[in-house]
């Protein structure tokens, strides 16, 4: 092995200090083999050079250190190619040594870190003795790969080559290992046997893929030809990963290589292993070792080359072995193939990362610590995931490709069969999708798209459809059984009971019972009813879904028509409440139906055999108003209250021709339970429960109805509640009247007439499929009699004052012709126009309301229909009235206002009517601006008056801009001042608001600078502009630019400290071109010779080249150096002289010094006491009566021993 010898530094004095360096440098290479037990180990050694520490100064034949000398011996990172995947902190132990005489205190060590990152720490060694060493330790952050330098330095001293050390260092996010790029000086292999030579590391706090390792050959040449492989051990010496064989070639020597494993090796977090290489042919070193030489404590490591127990080296140096590896994650999907549209997908990432970035078609959709993405997915996305640990980013993992059958309303319109044996994408009945499950969960996914004029529609035909999926906000889509459920979906349309072949809504047959659409949460189909009214019980429900139908939130125009609901409530003990569209929803409430803050239309529905634990067997509405039209609920039980409905919470239903029959509640309100709500129950039927309606804090509207237990109500039409309706056969089902029923004819056929709310003039059949009005009125209930009474058809006139005659339109339902009557013409006149098939008109005269009948006087086949009274109203016309815009000045009185008139019915005009008033809240003395022109009152008999108010305009002060601020360039630093003027055109003071932009386009008020001037100082370019402000007015100056030149400021390079026995000395700076000042300055040479020792201040002003200046001054102390009492320097001018000659003599004390002047015969011509004091001193002398010749002059002290002669020349 090369041993570098120390080189030491020479030092030799002569009488006049001249210094001569030496420098030696010594090697010679020594080859070993060190034998120890199986396998044998072999060093193999390769040349290269190392800097030595140092100096050792020497004087003659005895070497000394000088005082103060604090030396960087060590700068040692943890890891010299350091991972982010392991770390974000770099450790670095940092060895300082003083080889100085003296000791040391408050050292200041400054570790920089350069490159890559950049980092600037400091510490303080408070004490370090003479002689001895001290360790510190420094943790860098670590934010970005690359390469990087870790500098470490001391302050100056009296030897400062040793000062400063610097140690390089690779960041990496896939490559790890204790060393870096530190030149090599040895190299390693085993000798005629193998093995495998290895560093031991332990993985990061994450799973990580060992994909294998890098090892940096040595020079040795042995290497060529022969090959080696790359290995990992676990932590008891099993292989459990190795590469293929590597042949090295010459240019692989002294280069680092990478030995990739056949499959990369998966490691826990934290686990310790062992990546190595083996030396697979005998008589090799492959592997290169770095400096420093000294081996760390349980590091390196040999086997066996089979692996095995493991032999702990401490004197291989620092091995050059390191790993490559990455993240070890995985990505699934629940997806199981190709799903249908509207299906969520969960991806799940492999645990243990702290940051997990998901992304679809290379978007990213989610990034955070949470290892789980769901989402709805359409065809052909792309999912993968990145890992994210300490900055450091994985390749994609997963790269799933979606498969996903799309559906596509045709016209709107999702059709769904369950019977179609080839399910298609829903466009049409042939393509129809199979479950209505999949057709609202895609509409729920899809909700942004539909709108009330732009609804989306399912038609469904006949069959039992489940509920698939969960409604929950967290799980939404997926099967979860009990909590799945039907959601409607805001301006959806669900529309059962068709055949499979309809066009139209129209075709279809209602009597849900020829295709009966039928939503069931019975998922084992063993549901069991028995008994009725109080005695009803519902069993085998407990794996049934807790809810069949869910609305939540607001639902715009969504509809639920022809099913039946059934098998709702399951074992809600097991459930938790949950939350749907960001509503709790209780697992308490709504078997069949649960509505919360919901109101969508319910028509043409059965709601039977649902339970709840709770409240409301059939139906929970809370906070809700849906609408219920021909709605049977019947068969449903509560635990507690409302077997057949539960209003909660300012619920406000509209029922209509709903029957509530054979439900119970085990406490009470069979039928019908309210809190606090106010329910409309109109045409409806109540009877037949276990206990009728029950009303807390609740004040229902009945009309038109049969209510058990409720008295009569002539007010209200409504019938005693002691009457049977008389159902052909309740305990069958049959809920239809027979004849004679006292409900026959017995309800409102107002509430289907167009205009109404809610407006159910669409709904012209019963839940049957008969007519709704088969007699003179409807009948209550959900179905109609079978009575074939004629009625009249017609409905409320809404005209307005002005309108062309109006067309009367009524119908009867026999055919037969219709007559009409008034009570008064004084509104509008009847008459029949015998020009158009004398057809019934009106002419209309003036605005007001009045009551039309319609009669029908029935033939042999019809009885008479029910006189009908419609509403006839004549509206006031809008008659648009203006107040025309004005404008004046400001302190000006108002003008006079004007009104503009639109609308007027033939000969009206202003006479006709109450004309408005006008006011404003304008006075002169109003700041400028608008002001509105307000009409109010005014009247008229046919016309509303629709305002439209005008604005007074109050015209402010006209600003004039009086001085533009100028653009100005100048030095940083330097003040820059900005002038702005404005006048206006009336006596108001003007004000002043100073703006400043970066970019001339987003711009920031100044504080403070409210006047004409502005006076900043210059640091960057910017903008400044002044906004002038007057009342009614704000006007901008142009933006002036301020742009700022920039001033290096350059740096004097003086050292800190000067000894005076330089007498002169060179000045200069990193900027030249300046000028030098002080004491002692002349030019650019500083003449120290007559100066005292201390403190020294030298000024340097610099003018660049584009006229900024600066003065900049640097401090030095000027020292002596040499021994004291020692006369260091000395100085004789003119020399030669031919009278006068000025002495210049440097002491290190103040002492008292002879001088004296001598021939060349050794005669003393002139001898004299002189004060001296420590530093330059400066002594004349006048030879002007001496003879030419050679003089001496000589200064004495200590005991009169000369410490100086000066040999001078006189002329």
């Amino acid at each position: 092995m090369i041993k570098p010898v120390p080189a030491f530094l020479l030092e030799q004095f002569s009488k006049i200090k001249v210094k001569t360096f030496v420098t030696a440098v010594s090697m010679m290479a020594i080859c070993a083999a060190n034998a120890h037990p199986a396998p044998t180990f072999h060093k193999k050694h390769t040349v290269t050079t190392r800097a030595t520490a140092g100096p050792v100064v020497v004087s003659g034949a005895r070497a000394y250190k000088v005082p103060n000398d604090i030396e960087v011996s060590d700068i040692a990172p943890a890891y010299g190619t350091l991972s982010r995947l392991w770390t974000d902190q770099n450790q670095i132990t940092v060895t300082i040594k003083n080889n100085g005489t003296q000791d040391a205190t408050d050292i200041s060590v400054e570790l920089t870190v350069t490159g890559a990152n950049a980092e600037n720490l400091t510490q303080v060694v408070n004490f370090l003795a003479a002689g001895t060493s001290t360790t510190l330790n420094f943790t860098a952050s670590v934010t970005a790969t690359g390469a990087q330098t870790i500098e470490v330095k001391v302050p100056d001293d009296d030897d400062n080559s040793n000062n400063v050390k610097q140690h390089a260092q690779d960041i990496t996010c896939n490559t790890y290992g204790y060393t870096a790029s530190e030149p090599i000086y040895d190299g390693f292999g085993f000798g005629s046997g193998t093995g495998i030579v290895s560093a031991r590391y332990q993985a990061p706090g994450i799973p990580i893929q060992v994909k294998g390792v890098t090892v940096h050959l040595s020079n040795d040449p042995s290497n060529v030809g022969k090959s080696i492989t790359g290995v990992l051990l676990d932590d008891v010496g099993n292989i459990i990963a190795d590469s293929e064989p590597f042949y090295a070639t010459a240019g692989d020597l002294n280069t680092t290589v990478q030995l990739v494993f056949y499959s990369p090796a998966t490691l826990s977090p934290n686990a310790e292993f062992y990546a190595g290489v083996r030396q697979d042919e005998g008589d090799q070193a492959p592997v290169g070792t770095a400096l420093p030489a000294v081996t760390p404590a349980n590091r390196y490591f040999t086997f066996p080359a089979g692996g095995g127990a493991a032999t702990h080296y401490t004197t291989l140096g620092s091995l050059k072995i390191g790993v490559m590896a990455d993240v070890d994650a995985t990505l699934t999907s629940s997806a199981p193939g190709q799903i249908i549209a509207g299906s969520p997908v969960t991806f799940t990432a492999s645990v243990d990362f702290p940051d997990y970035t998901f992304k679809v078609n290379g978007i990213t959709v989610q990034s955070s610590f949470n290892n789980v993405y769901t989402y709805f997915p359409t065809n052909n996305d792309e999912v993968y995931v990145e890992i994210n640990s300490n900055g450091c980013t994985s390749a994609p993992i997963g790269n799933f490709a979606m498969d996903v059958k799309e559906i596509y309303p045709g016209n709107g319109i999702i059709y769904v069969n369950k019977n179609n044996p080839t399910p298609g994408d829903g466009s049409s009945w042939a393509k129809s999708l199979t479950e209505v499950a999949d057709a609202l969960r895609w509409a729920k996914v899809k909700e942004a798209a539909w709108t009330v004029n732009g609804p989306l529609q399912i038609w469904v035909a006949g069959g039992t459809y489940k509920p698939l999926y969960n409604t929950a906000d967290d799980s939404f889509g997926n099967v979860d059984n009990i909590y799945n459920s039907f959601l409607l979906v805001k301006d959806v349309k669900v529309y059962g009971g068709f055949a499979g072949t309809e066009t139209s809504l129209a075709e279809r047959d209602l009597s849900l019972t020829v295709h009966k659409s039928i939503l069931s949460g019975d998922f084992n189909n063993d549901d069991v009813i028995t008994g009725s009214g109080i005695d009803l019980s519902i069993s085998g429900t407990l794996e049934n879904a807790n809810h069949i139908v869910i609305a939540s939130g607001p639902m715009g125009d969504a509809v639920l028509d022809g099913f039946t609901i059934s098998g709702g409530g399951g074992d809600a003990e097991v459930l938790s409440n949950i939350m749907v569209n960001g509503n709790e929803i209780t697992r308490l409430g709504g078997g069949g139906i649960h509505n919360y803050l919901a109101s969508p239309t319910y028509s043409n529905l059965i709601i039977k055999a649902n339970r709840s634990s709770f409240q409301g067997g059939g139906v929970y509405n809370d906070q809700s108003s849906p609408v219920y039209t021909n709605v049977l609920l019947i068969d449903n039980l509560s635990e507690f209250q409302g077997g057949g409905m539960h209003n909660a919470n300012m619920s406000a239903p509209i029922l209509t021709n709903v029957t509530i029959s054979n439900n119970n509640a085990s406490v009470e309100g069979g039928g019908l339970v309210n809190s606090s709500s106010t329910p409309v129950i109109r045409n409806s039927i109540v009877y037949g429960n276990s206990t009728g309606i029950v009303n807390e804090n609740s004040f229902p509207s009945v009309m038109y109805s049969l209510v058990e237990g409720m008295p009569e109500d002539v007010d209200n039409s409504n019938l005693d509640g002691s009457l049977d309706p008389q159902f052909n056969n309740a305990a069958t089902g049959n809920y239809t009247l027979k004849t004679g029923s006292p409900a026959i004819n017995a309800g409102s056929f107002l509430y289907f007439l167009a205009g109404q709310s809610p407006d159910l003039s669409g709904i012209t059949t019963d839940l049957g499929g008969r007519p709704r009005i088969s007699g003179s009125t409807p009948d209550l209930g959900a179905f109609e009699s079978s009575n074939q009474d004629q009625s009249i058809t017609a409905e409320d006139i809404n005209s307005t004052y002005g309108d062309a005659d109006l067309t009367l339109a009524a119908v009867a339902s026999s055919g037969l012709p219709v007559s009409y009557s008034l009570p008064a013409n004084d509104i509008v006149e009847l008459y029949q126009d015998t020009q158009d098939n004398d057809k019934w008109k009106i002419k209309i005269k003036k605005a007001g309301a009045v009551t039309l009948t319609i009669s029908q006087g029935g033939d042999a086949t019809y009885d008479p229909a029910e006189n009908v009274e419609i509403l006839l109203l004549v509206n006031r016309k809008e008659l648009i009235v203006t107040a025309d815009n004005k404008t004046r000045g400001y302190g000006e009185n108002n003008p006079a206002f004007t009104i503009s008139y639109a609308g007027f019915v033939g000969t009206d005009n202003a006479q006709s009517i109450v004309p408005p008033t006008i006011v404003t809240t304008a006075t002169p003395a109003s700041v400028p601006g608008d002001y509105p022109i307000i009409l109010k009152d005014g009247d008229a008999t046919n016309y509303d008056f629709k305002f439209v108010h005008g604005t007074l305009t109050i015209e402010g002060a006209t600003i004039t801009v009086l001085q533009q601020p100028a653009g100005q360039t100048v030095c940083a630093g330097s003040p820059a001042t900005f002038t702005a003027d404005a006048s206006t055109t009336i006596s108001v003071p003007v004000t002043y608001q100073w703006q400043q932009s970066a970019d001339s386009s987003s711009w920031n008020n100044i504080a403070g600078a409210t006047k004409a001037q502005l006076t900043t100082t210059a640091v960057s370019d910017q903008y400044y502009r002044c906004v002038f402000t007057a009342p009614g007015r704000t006007l901008n100056t142009f933006a002036a630019k301020l742009s700022v030149k920039p001033l290096e400021k350059p740096v004097i390079n003086l050292p800190n400290s000067v000894c005076l026995s330089e007498a002169k000395f060179a000045l200069s700076a990193s900027l030249p071109g300046g000028v030098f000042s002080g004491v002692g300055v002349t030019g650019s040479t500083w003449y120290i010779d007559t100066l005292k020792p201390g403190l020294q201040t030298i000024q340097y002003a610099y003018t660049n080249n584009i006229g900024c200046s600066i003065t900049v001054s640097k401090t030095t102390s000027l020292s002596l150096c040499g021994e004291k009492g020692l006369v260091t320097a000395t100085k004789a001018n003119p020399n030669p002289t031919t009278g006068l000659i000025t002495v210049k003599v440097l002491l290190t004390d103040n002492v008292k010094q002879s001088i004296i002047v001598s021939n060349s015969f050794g005669q003393h011509v002139f001898e004299k006491q002189a004060q001296f004091r420590k530093g330059w001193n400066q002594v004349q002398l006048d030879l002007a009566g001496y003879s030419a010749g050679i003089y001496f002059i000589t200064i004495a002290g200590y005991g009169g021993a000369p410490a100086t002669v000066i040999r001078v020349m006189k002329n």
